[in-house]
């Protein structure tokens, strides 16, 4: 119950939430006013939310900054690859196996995932072992 109720873990659900609505509006800036394609605009949009996601967990939640950048940037983005895999598994599960309607098998995988990608970032990537 802790976990839940700390700062940080309340950072890390305003962060989430602030990158996604920053992704939704770079894909509309990128496709619907500049014309970029789907494909190089998603890739544009992740390398971006990657950074600032990293960028803001480590100077912002976790406050780790005695660890070399490079090192726990490493960690970050092999923790992301991590976690989308098991997201998309998840969503695959609910929704071609057990045939939870799409949006909501999206819901239902990022929330149980979620929860162990903080974790992981908090005790793994950042090393932050204060509560």
């Amino acid at each position: 119950m802790n976990v839940i109720v700390s700062p940080k873990f309340l950072k890390f659900v305003l962060l989430g939430g602030a990158t996604w609505l920053f992704a939704f509006l770079q894909m509309y800036l990128y496709t619907q006013i500049l014309s970029v394609s789907y494909a190089p605009a998603y890739a544009i949009t992740q390398v971006c939310i990657i950074l600032v996601n990293f960028t803001l967990a480590r100077h912002w939640i976790f406050r780790s900054i005695a660890e070399n950048p490079f090192t726990q940037a490493g960690k970050f983005v092999f923790a992301v690859l991590v976690f989308r895999f098991a997201d998309w598994c998840l969503f695959v599960v609910f929704n071609n196996f057990i045939g939870i309607p799409y949006y909501l098998s999206i819901f239902l995988a990022m929330l149980l995932v979620f929860p162990f990608k903080y974790l992981t970032y908090k005790v793994r990537v950042f090393n932050d072992l204060r509560a």
